[in-house]
């Protein structure tokens, strides 16, 4: 009995060491978990405001550097970051006008007109009938606004394109880039202008679209919206116009206001042939706007969305960004009341 019980005191000896182990490693774990846990809780409340602050704090080449928005900018600064030197970048580029280049600038808004359309092949046709006889249907479209006569006489005879680099020859400049895109001068600064195009096939959302991009917009005045509106004519309804009574109970709707600055360019629907060459005709109708964006017919914009993405833009210090998004769903996702958005993170798709 004696030594039954040592072998069983040795034997509770030899495996006590490792259950205190066990304990220690789960006792580690739990703590781990209990961190991880209060942290993930203290970044989801805290999201909103760490944005927030992210949006005055931008890291460039290891150093952090404060930014401020660009709302909150001076006139002074809001002028110099859009003063271009267009001699300078008349020199260097051996092509243009600076004085007509200048003059081009500041024409805003610019529509498409009648006298700028051309006759294409319609696609779609084209490649069908490849080795094939029999007449291809004719689509009357908008020139490309590089190719137009003004651009021409004033970036020179190889048009914006020779202008900036050559045709690639040589990469552009600085001067070359800021003498490109228009302005819009709202009495206290130069603004640059957006250009968006929307590719729209029998959609009733397009109206709507519409209206939110003018009405949440900051400066919606700089705005220039391009719609390829898709639709049968004889039996769907108009549903990328402006609403029948601006005169009347519509007049306040923000299409209304700026429906001037709203290019409809119609498509019969049995001519579509899906959103690829619907959004080449859009860019099209691109008319030397500063930035370039382009969206569905069906989505719906927050406040003051354009300050915000010009921002977002400026703050990646590199000419070269293009910023683009997998969008929220549309319900539930902006705040009624403020139209700001009520999602602090982005949607990710797999």
């Amino acid at each position: 009995m004696v030594k039954k019980s040592s072998k069983s005191s040795k034997s509770q000896r030899t495996i006590s060491p490792l259950a205190g182990l066990n304990v220690q490693l789960v006792s580690a774990l739990l703590i781990l978990m209990f961190l991880y846990t209060m942290v993930t809780l203290g970044a989801v409340f805290q999201m909103p405001l760490l944005e927030e602050n992210s949006r005055n704090l931008v890291i460039h080449n290891g150093q952090r550097f404060a930014l401020q928005k660009i709302a909150d900018t001076t006139e002074d600064e809001e002028d110099s970051i859009k003063t271009s030197d267009s001699e300078q970048a008349v020199e260097e580029s051996g092509h243009g006008n600076a004085e007509k280049i200048e003059t081009l600038r500041q024409r805003f808004p610019t529509m498409v007109k009648d006298d700028d359309m051309e006759e294409i092949d319609h696609p779609g046709q084209m490649y069908a009938n490849i080795g094939k006889s029999g007449p291809i249907e004719k689509l009357k479209v908008p020139k490309f606004w590089a190719d137009s006569p003004e651009v021409n006489d004033a970036y020179g005879e190889g048009g914006v394109r020779g202008f900036l680099g050559n045709h690639g020859q040589h990469l552009m400049t600085l001067s070359e880039a800021k003498s490109v895109g228009s302005l819009w001068n709202d009495g206290k600064a130069k603004r640059e202008t957006i250009y968006i195009s929307v590719a729209s096939y029998r959609d009733p959302e397009c109206m709507p679209t519409i209206e939110s991009i003018l009405a949440r917009a900051k400066y919606p005045k700089r705005i220039r919206v391009a719609v390829i509106d898709q639709r049968d004519a004889k039996h769907d309804d108009e549903f990328c116009g402006p609403p029948k009574s601006c005169d009347g109970e519509d007049s306040t709707s923000a299409y209304c206001r700026y429906k001037d600055q709203v290019d409809l360019f119609h498509v019969e629907a049995r001519l579509s042939i899906g959103p690829v060459f619907a959004r080449h005709l859009a860019h099209r109708m691109y008319r030397g706007e500063y930035y370039a964006m382009q969206v569905d017919s069906h989505i719906r914009f927050t406040q003051d969305w354009d300050d915000d993405l010009i921002w977002q833009w400026k703050s990646a210090r590199n000419e070269m960004t293009v910023l683009t998004t997998y969008l929220s769903d549309i319900i539930d996702s902006i705040d009624p009341v403020t139209h700001q958005s009520k999602h602090p993170g982005r949607p990710i798709m797999c």
